[in-house]
């Protein structure tokens, strides 16, 4: 159900599409999700509502895929379907198939290669060589993601060091055979879960959980922290070494991020709802 809560442009409310999901039939980017929520999904799709404001973000990668098919015309996308032994479909679009390599366009912010948190891209990339090569019988040996970054800034990258020099960052990934066996078994074990009805909760990664931090203090009763550790060791060793172990310690509980406000099932979700 799409709602329009902040009464923007009809064009986008026409952009914005209801999501169908067909029995026995599934996308990369839903299968790289966690179980839970691929199954709540499905069992309440008729009851999930999405906000066309949320929808914005993902209207800049598609704006950019459009636009350079448009200016390329090797830039073709390249659909993709393979039926497991089971009669289950998996679907793939990779933006690029070349000679040497699966390649993606992606829109992304400047913190996400500062960070070289490329995890996602690479087992999307594997997902899609894996079908390439099931159904063509061709092993590609790399993966091309090419990064147009939204919040580029010329003033900080002179400025800081730690910046990328131009808003397009294009991270490579050699592609090894384990690489393959490990996608198709991600791949089908997820396959068997949501088909077992698996509903484990998801993991901290897919909850994009902080994680818990551990504030010390010199002192019992003191009003600010010496120090904010990311571990329960760190800051017992600090207690430890700094403070002749007479300090206490704080823990400060971690958000997870994904449940809290992007997952779109989160209110069918008990789990969620305690957080």
């Amino acid at each position: 159900m799409v709602t329009n809560r902040y009464n923007l442009p009809q064009a986008l409310v026409n952009l914005t599409k209801d999501k169908e999901y067909i029995e026995n039939r599934y996308s990369i980017t839903e299968l790289l999700g966690s179980t839970r929520e691929i199954l709540l999904s499905r069992k309440h799709a008729k009851e999930i509502e999405v906000d066309v404001a949320d929808t914005i973000p993902a209207l800049f990668g598609s704006a950019v895929h459009k636009l350079l098919e448009e200016a390329d015309s090797e830039n073709a996308e390249v659909k993709m379907e393979y039926t497991l032994e089971d009669g289950t479909t998996i679907v793939g679009i990779a933006d690029k198939i070349s000679e040497d390599a699966i390649e993606d366009y992606k829109t992304c912010s400047v913190s996400k290669i500062q960070k070289q948190d490329f995890d996602d891209w690479r087992k999307q990339g594997l997902a899609y060589a894996w079908l390439h090569y099931k159904l063509t019988g061709e092993i590609k040996r790399k993966l091309k993601f090419h990064a147009l970054m939204k919040d580029w800034s010329k003033l900080r990258c002179v400025n800081s060091s730690n910046y990328p020099t131009v808003p397009l960052y294009t991270w490579e990934y050699n592609i090894s055979d384990s690489d393959y066996d490990y996608i198709e078994k991600l791949i089908k074990n997820k396959v068997m879960d949501i088909k077992s009805g698996n509903m484990s909760v998801c993991t901290d990664e897919e909850r994009w959980f902080t994680g818990n931090k551990y504030a010390v203090f010199r002192k019992v009763g003191d009003k600010r922290a010496a120090i904010v550790c990311d571990t329960e060791r760190e800051a017992h060793d600090y207690i430890t070494n700094k403070c002749d172990g007479a300090g206490e310690i704080e823990v400060r509980k971690g958000e997870c991020l994904k449940c809290k406000y992007y997952c779109k099932v989160a209110k069918f979700c008990e789990y969620a709802k305690e957080d």
